[in-house]
């Protein structure tokens, strides 16, 4: 081979390998690379919104299904997002992959301040690519996780755009392996939107003097929109928990439980879940409480306020020193799930609550375990002598109403007695 054909050879196989880093053979997608010169251009007049989607542990599904299979999954999602782009993106979306077989794929959106907001579209693209999934004959199996991560893309003169493009791709890719999947950001996404329209409804559960059998009050239960998994208030609050958002969501239950107290009889308690964040909330005996008050018509010794084990306290001289102040106003104090666990026994022993929510687990089947028998009439002697009323909870059947009855436990609630119910 002469010195002219190798200088041909050379250039061409420059040429074939500098191709290959453009385009990613298995979803036909060209790369970061590829796309850069285009992002420059539609990033000149306006701002982009990065989303950078993975499969959660890609080596592990790729182990398990084998490459073949995992590279036709590949495929598939590119095509899902072209179908994206076509159906509702938009003609300007570009979309992308980390690098050829890479598992990394970047969606390049122009912002627009009237179009939808970075959690709408990351919904509806995730609803779309999962629903997409589902209905694969030969990847629905897989169910694989995905991850999503955001970045915004601004133009900035005084920064290099090739640099200034790698460092959102980072960020962006940051984002998605942090360890947020699509559910939990769907979850938020919806608990804070939930929390924003204020889309919770307030349910009273009657409680009953077992005695008289006459209502001695209700309990405030908070549920969630019907067609939601928030529907289910331990739902509700376990991801608000997980979230960081108990305050918000607990001060919008408790508001809406109380500015709706004014249906409750006027001879009957209404028994208020309260978390102790906002217990410990400064706002709420000088705020909160006062103005829902005002509105709903009834007075702070209607209420009954049930602490919650959700949040373990840290400090009790503190919350000791808060239930004394809502007592002093003519709050009465309940303690939930009594007889179960070391958080609820330190608060009753702290706290000298007026009130003890026996846990339904004691309750279930009281009938048919001597223990529990025995761990009732023992929590009756004890109250007795403190002079704490008991309350019952989760009684379903009559031969556990009896039990309970015999052990001379005071109050009691559940399905056998009364379902919540709007009122």
């Amino acid at each position: 081979m002469n010195k002219d054909n190798d200088f041909f050879y050379n250039e061409e196989t420059s040429f074939l390998q500098y191709q290959s880093l453009l385009v990613d053979p298995i979803t036909k997608l060209p790369t970061l690379t590829g796309i850069l010169k285009n992002i420059r251009k539609t990033a000149l007049d306006r701002k982009l919104g990065v989303f950078a989607l993975s499969i959660n542990n890609p080596s592990s599904v790729e182990s398990n299904v084998g490459w073949m299979v995992f590279d036709r999954l590949m495929k598939f999602i590119s095509g899902i997002l072209i179908d994206m782009k076509l159906t509702f993106l938009g003609k300007d979306t570009i979309i992308g992959v980390d690098h050829p077989r890479g598992t990394g794929f970047f969606i390049f959106l122009p912002i627009n301040e009237q179009e939808a907001t970075k959690e709408e579209t990351e919904t509806r693209m995730m609803e779309f690519i999962c629903s997409k999934l589902r209905e694969s004959e030969e990847f629905a199996h897989i169910s694989p996780t995905l991850k999503t991560g955001y970045a915004l893309l601004v133009m900035d003169p005084k920064i290099r755009f090739e640099r200034l493009f790698y460092s959102v791709i980072a960020m962006a890719k940051t984002e998605s392996i942090r360890g947020d999947t699509y559910k939990d950001k769907k979850m938020l996404f919806d608990l804070r939107d939930l929390i924003h329209k204020k889309n919770v409804s307030i349910e009273y559960q009657p409680i009953f003097d077992i005695a008289s059998g006459k209502v001695f009050g209700y309990e405030a239960l908070s549920r969630g929109p019907e067609d939601s998994v928030y529907r289910s208030p331990e739902t509700m609050f376990s991801y608000a928990l997980k979230f960081g958002l108990t305050g918000q969501l607990d001060t919008l239950c408790y508001m809406k439980a109380v500015q709706l107290s004014s249906a409750v009889p006027e001879d009957a308690f209404i028994f208020l879940n309260m978390e102790l964040e906002s217990i410990l909330d400064n706002e709420l005996l000088e705020n909160k409480f006062p103005q829902c008050l005002r509105k709903s018509g009834k007075k702070c010794k209607d209420f009954i306020i049930e602490i919650t084990e959700r949040s373990i306290v840290d400090n009790f001289k503190i919350l000791k020193e808060r239930i004394r102040m809502l007592k002093d106003l003519g709050f009465r104090i309940a303690v939930d799930d009594g007889g179960v666990g070391y958080a609820s026994l330190g608060m009753i022993s702290e706290l000298s609550p007026d009130f003890i929510k026996l846990d339904m687990n004691l309750v279930r089947n009281i009938h048919k375990s001597i223990i529990k028998q025995d761990l009732i009439e023992a929590m009756v002697k004890f109250a007795q002598k403190q002079k704490i009323q008991l309350v019952a909870e989760g009684i379903e059947e009559e031969e556990e109403l009896d039990k309970i009855k015999q052990a001379g436990v005071c109050l009691g609630q559940g399905y056998l007695l009364g379902r919540p119910r709007s009122l």
